[in-house]
């Protein structure tokens, strides 16, 4: 593609002189640029992709911990113990406790 690209170019009269005299340099720069681009492609891709993944993985352990979180809050407000609570969750009871006084429920 790229040679076909030089010959274009030279049958249209431009940069005539300086690609018949340095194709092969013309096409190694090419080449080494296109490199570079895919290169960097392919990076941006896989940062892109790490980052969502772990941003998948953040949001997914945040629902689960307003799920858990709601779980506590209505298993207080049924009157059940800290300790059933604790071990519906598998929370220990300070940490019951302290999602309970987010909502300054205790």
């Amino acid at each position: 593609m790229l040679i076909k690209l030089i010959d274009h170019c030279i049958n249209q009269n431009i940069l005539t002189e300086y690609l018949s005299s340095h194709r092969q340099e013309v096409v190694d720069i090419m080449m080494n640029l296109y490199d570079k681009e895919e290169i960097a492609k392919a990076h941006d891709n896989r940062v892109f992709e790490e980052g969502k993944e772990a941003g998948m993985a953040q949001g997914i352990a945040q629902g689960m911990a307003q799920a858990l979180n709601g779980t506590i809050f209505r298993m207080y407000e049924n009157h059940q113990t800290l300790e059933a609570i604790a071990n519906a969750v598998g929370y220990s009871i300070d940490q019951v406790k302290s999602v309970l006084k987010t909502k300054e429920l205790i």
